[in-house]
């Protein structure tokens, strides 16, 4: 049904298009009688039982999770054409386009917003269930710096045991296991590969490893490969102006064996997230100091590239654009962020050698000055 600002779509106003994906879009929307505003995933019908199943595991999931870092499910409606999943909207930006606008962050800021991705994940682990695509473009603030995780396309349920079977999430936050090892994985040890990753970038602005393009550009399923036996092989290395306690988290975290990786016990503990007396305190046990709802900006999921490992699939979703454009050539998350990073590397390269100019030309005058006290004191004598 039309109205003249926008769609109807049951008891929600829709209006401008927030995301675009293979699947459907991403609407903001505004519910009719209370006028507070949603982001609507909206999923077209007629996709295959399969993603069907994906799309209801989805909202299974998020139905059962109630934690201040995890988006919250408000409603599921659906008609002839669209099942819609309503979830929270405040106008906001992900954790990618916020590193990307300051480069790198320090470490007291980036601690605040590890610590509650560190709380989320740790409720999500308690509740048995594992998130699987734990990355930059997944993780939202708001003005405050609240975190909310996002995107539970991946996220499964599990029982006794976390072992899991399907490999799925995005390279390189993707554990190295899923690539390099056949048979099951631990889903929350990759999980914490994956937050190791993104505190790796968070804090250098770059990924670890030494990682290029070329390794996965085009290659599929033997790029991958190739790539993880690289980061299998490779030393891992820091800038000089990350801590020796970020170093140290780092370390234990971005371990190729998960039998070897640390457990979000030990992370919890670690001697870095108690380094900072924050001013703006995160969440406790998932509880915002205020109960006004979290800024959240909902894209609809990337297009997706998937390449069969036997009989199992890696689903790798591509890199979104920027002023809403949509990806129509299905192009991997890597690339966008890696011409990001050469930027940044040639800034820092010529930072680097002003800097060593201006070394230069303060020796110089220091040498001048002190030839001409010497100078004078000759002519005195």
């Amino acid at each position: 049904m039309k109205n003249t600002s926008g769609d109807l779509f049951g008891s929600y106003l829709l209006t401008r298009t927030l995301g675009e994906g293979a699947c459907g879009k991403v609407k903001l929307g505004k519910h009719i009688e209370s006028g507070e505003e949603v982001a609507v995933k909206l999923i077209r019908k007629g996709l295959g039982s399969s993603k069907l199943t994906i799309i209801q595991r989805e909202i299974d999931i998020l139905k059962s999770v109630q934690h201040s870092s995890i988006i919250k499910l408000l409603d599921v409606v659906e008609n002839s054409n669209y099942i819609g999943i309503v979830l929270e909207y405040i106008p906001g930006g992900d954790l990618y386009d916020y590193v990307d606008r300051k480069h790198h962050l320090d470490e007291a800021e980036a601690c605040q917003i590890f610590k509650q991705l560190i709380q989320g994940v740790d409720y999500l682990h308690q509740m048995n269930i594992v998130h699987r695509d734990l990355k930059l473009e997944n993780l939202l603030l708001d003005a405050a710096q609240n975190l909310v995780i996002t995107d539970f396309g991946f996220a499964r349920k599990f029982g006794e045991s976390d072992r899991i079977g399907s490999p799925e999430g995005t390279p390189y936050y993707l554990a190295p296991e899923l690539i390099l090892q056949e048979g099951l994985y631990s889903g929350r040890a990759a999980d914490i590969w994956s937050c190791g990753m993104i505190l790796y970038i968070m804090l250098t602005g770059a990924y670890p490893f030494n990682t290029t393009d070329e390794m996965i550009d085009g290659k599929g399923i033997n790029g991958l490969k190739a790539a993880y036996a690289h980061i299998s092989a490779t030393t891992l290395i820091f800038p000089e102006h990350i801590s020796s306690e970020a170093e140290d988290l780092l370390r234990i975290m971005l371990v190729v064996n998960p039998k070897d990786r640390c457990n979000i016990e030990m992370i919890k503990s670690h001697r870095w997230l108690t380094k900072f007396d924050l001013d703006d305190e995160a969440p406790v046990n998932g509880i915002h100091k205020s109960s006004e709802a979290l800024s959240s900006t909902i894209r609809q999921k990337r297009p997706v590239i998937q390449t069969t490992i036997d009989s199992n699939w890696i689903t790798v979703p591509s890199r979104k654009r920027k002023y809403n454009e949509t990806d129509n050539d299905d192009d991997s998350t890597i690339a966008d962020l890696r011409k990001r990073i050469k930027v940044l590397e040639s800034y820092v390269a010529e930072r680097k050698k002003w800097e060593n100019v201006k070394t230069t030309m303060v020796g110089m005058i220091a040498g001048a000055l002190s030839y001409g006290i010497t100078a004078l004191i000759f002519t005195c004598h």
